[in-house]
């Protein structure tokens, strides 16, 4: 909600989803019903898919929000993004499942495209989304792992 020229992060999906952790399918369904746009909802994907490859088991819906302001609805950038895979006590499965997976190591581009098709998007640009997502990732773990 624009207040002057803030901008505030809307708990949308907390409002849309109270009683329940939604799933994949849930958020891009509610995506739709509010008229977001396609290229709104592949970013939504390319969210997940850093999450997914970064091992951020609590990415969970409530670490996702829409924001407002005066040119209308985007996505928040990410935040509590967290490898909670490097701490071996902590739950590795996922928030949200892909296809029903639930660990991020048995996770394959045909599950990513299988949770596409499920939500009617594009599988191919899904999977393309997933591939470059991963492969930054790996590309970049070195670095941030020197920074520590």
């Amino acid at each position: 909600m624009p207040v002057g020229k803030a901008v505030r992060r809307a708990p949308f999906l907390k409002a849309c989803f109270p009683i329940y952790e939604p799933q994949i399918t849930d958020i891009i369904d509610m995506m739709r019903r509010a008229g977001l746009c396609d290229a709104l909802v592949y970013e939504w994907v390319r969210q997940l898919a850093f999450n997914v490859y970064v091992g951020n088991g609590d990415a969970h819906s409530k670490n996702y929000s829409f924001i407002l302001g005066p040119s209308g609805i985007g996505l928040s950038p990410l935040y509590d993004a967290v490898a909670t895979w490097a701490w071996p006590q902590f739950d590795n499965s996922l928030a949200m499942s892909i296809n029903d997976v639930w660990f991020p190591y048995e996770l394959t581009f045909d599950d990513w495209a299988a949770q596409a098709r499920m939500c009617g998007l594009d599988s191919g640009h899904v999977v393309e989304i997933a591939r470059e997502m991963r492969e930054s990732v790996l590309t970049h773990t070195e670095d941030a792992a020197q920074g520590m």
